[in-house]
């Protein structure tokens, strides 16, 4: 997926094999939640963009 003009993806979630099917936007932290049906994982990732913990 590209990303509009101007625009950067905020973190690629890894592995490719997972299906992030589920967001949420924590907007009191600034904090974007993918849950993940196939890997059994959330991840969590800064709207400001960084690195996504699991």
């Amino acid at each position: 997926m590209t990303p509009a003009p101007g625009r950067h993806p905020a973190a690629h979630l890894r592995p490719a094999a997972g299906l992030p099917d589920g967001l949420d936007l924590d907007r009191r932290t600034g904090t974007l939640y993918a849950i993940d049906s196939v890997l059994g994982t959330v991840w969590s990732v800064p709207v400001a963009g960084g690195a996504p913990t699991a």
